[in-house]
Formats: C-alpha cells, structure tokens, sequence
C-alpha cells in the first residue's frame, strides 16, 4: 500500500480523494474493490448525515416542548 491508499473513514474530502483516485486508476480488481468501498463508505456517511439531522431535529421538538411545559 502507499501513501495514496492511507485514509480516515467519514471524512468528505477524502471520500472525494478516493474517488478521484479510482477514476484515474484502471479498473483492476484492486481499483474495484476501492470502488466498492468507497460506494459503501460514501453511503454510510450519507446515512450517518441523515440521522444527524433527524436527531438535531427530534432536538429542537423536545426543547419546545419543554419550554412549553414549563411555561404551564
């Protein structure tokens, strides 16, 4: 492995790195098995996005109901 290969899971920017990286790269079964993980790690992340919002979300519903209870 070299230094191209070496990368931290859940960053965006390397997600795009990875990408490029294959592009460039022929599709050897190498080249496909980065693909297929970088498919996994990008839907992963897309996931992990998504719960982040529906917490941040479910967040601010219980704080106004607690500032409405506590307003009773």
């Amino acid at each position: 492995m070299n230094d191209k290969n070496i990368f931290h899971v859940g960053d965006n920017n390397t997600l795009t790195h990875l990408s490029q990286i294959s592009q460039i790269n022929s599709l050897s079964p190498y080249s496909m098995s980065l693909q297929h993980e970088l498919e996994k790690y990008r839907l992963l992340f897309e996931q992990q996005t998504k719960e982040i919002e529906l917490l941040k979300q479910q967040n601010a519903d219980l704080r106004a109901m607690i500032n409405l209870l506590q307003k009773e």
